[in-house]
């Protein structure tokens, strides 16, 4: 038998569910489907995985930054400026070991407190990949004593960390509408990536980049 169901209601229904359910739980959702796609993860897989993280937590086409170090608070992973050893080391992921005696909880990136903050925005959004993408409990890290340790070095280049730090950073759709607008009011390339840079709060490789993409 055909069941009538009420357009608004249904809708209301999703929305509660949404937001009855705490950030963290939300986060665990969309890890939950991750773990069957890690091991073979793709452009497409990343593009939805970046746009589901900020639907779940409502920074979806909203007119500002993405604000990442709160995103990466979501799924447990607390951020710090250091001064490391090795100034080739633009940031690193911890997980478990003596993470949680250093920093007081098991997940945190840092970030190498030389940079700007614009710079420093991608790392935790390129380090948020990497847990995302990379760090797999299965693989012997429910053991707490176990640490994992993902570092990114100066010039050093992943395809796939990049692609979520520029999906989560500059929404496709929303970067549009703004490269649009650049255009139209600023006419001149350096003045678009500028304007673009500092909508964003990316730095302006990475905007050069996405224009690149939507251009060519």
């Amino acid at each position: 038998m055909a069941q009538i169901v009420n357009f608004d209601e249904a809708k209301n229904r999703k929305h509660n569910e949404k937001t009855n359910k705490t950030e963290n739980e939300r986060c665990n959702d969309i890890l939950k489907k991750l773990k069957e796609k890690r091991e073979d993860f793709n452009t497409s897989i990343i593009t939805i995985t970046a746009e589901d993280i900020l639907k779940a937590l409502d920074f979806y086409n909203k007119k500002m930054s993405t604000p990442i170090v709160n995103i990466a608070k979501a799924f447990e992973l607390k951020s710090y400026k250091v001064d490391p050893n090795d100034n080739n080391i633009e940031g690193q992921l911890f997980i478990n070991g003596t993470t949680k005696n250093l920093y007081g909880q098991d997940k945190v990136i840092v970030v190498n407190k030389k940079n700007d903050l614009y710079f420093n925005r991608f790392i935790i959004a390129r380090q948020l990949g990497a847990f995302l993408f990379n760090f797999k409990e299965k693989n012997g890290y429910k053991d707490k004593k176990n640490v994992f340790i993902d570092t990114y070095y100066s010039n050093q280049y992943c395809k796939e960390y990049e692609r979520f730090a520029t999906e989560i950073l500059m929404p496709l759709n929303m970067f549009t509408k703004q490269y649009t607008v650049g255009v139209e009011e600023l006419h001149y390339r350096i003045f678009v990536v500028k304007y673009l840079s500092r909508y964003f709060e990316v730095p302006e490789y990475l905007v050069e980049r996405r224009i690149n993409e939507l251009t060519n």
